[in-house]
């Protein structure tokens, strides 16, 4: 059930920064942008991965969500439509809004983004929790655990982490957080402060 908009119009809910969770990359685009499918936006920089139900960070329609499938916008452009009050997808564009303009700005969705399969990176995290409870202490970026909270729109609640094993990241879900379909992945750094103590 998704919490109450803080926007008149039909937009992603400005708390959600997905793009926080991208990165400015031109050698691998994937990681600038976010991604739509199924009903879901994904958003990843190999550091940290975030996956949330739209309908979840949203108040758009379902005519808008599908709309969205198998499309990518980059971040810096979702950066932007967080700033408008409504939109609308039309093909590959996005038409945006704000309540009492009569002023409409549009940006453009691409279709040629090959993205991760952070369904698949989930999946095998959740396996290895299952299958091999971890025993080591991973070390964690707090700069890129930050990034995530933003991302996922917890700067200020309680985090669950769930240490999947050796290489599998650690997922985040948040303790007081209503919104259930939305998790990320962040991954373990090298360098343990802990090894000096074993």
């Amino acid at each position: 059930m998704a919490k109450e908009a803080k926007f008149w119009g039909f937009n992603f809910n400005p708390d959600f920064k997905l793009h926080k969770a991208c990165a400015d990359d031109e050698h691998r685009p994937a990681f600038s942008y976010v991604y739509f499918k199924n009903g879901y936006a994904y958003a990843t920089n190999a550091h940290i991965a975030v996956r949330a139900k739209i309908e979840d960070i949203s108040n758009i329609d379902p005519r808008n969500i599908e709309a969205l499938n198998g499309k990518a916008l980059h971040y810096k452009q979702f950066e932007l439509l967080l700033k408008h009050d409504s939109m609308e997808v039309e093909g590959n564009d996005i038409k945006m809004l704000n309540i009492g303009d009569n002023l409409t700005t549009t940006i453009t969705l691409r279709d040629d983004i090959v993205f991760p399969n952070i369904d698949k990176v989930l999946e095998d995290a959740e396996i290895g929790f299952r299958e091999s409870p971890p025993t080591i202490d991973p070390c964690i970026n707090i700069a890129l655990l930050n990034k995530l909270c933003a991302a996922l729109g917890n700067s200020n609640k309680n985090a669950g982490l769930r240490f999947c094993g050796l290489g599998k990241g650690i997922l985040v879900k948040f303790a007081e957080n209503e919104y259930w379909d939305v998790i990320g992945l962040l991954m373990p750094m090298y360098g343990n402060p802990f090894e000096d103590f074993k």
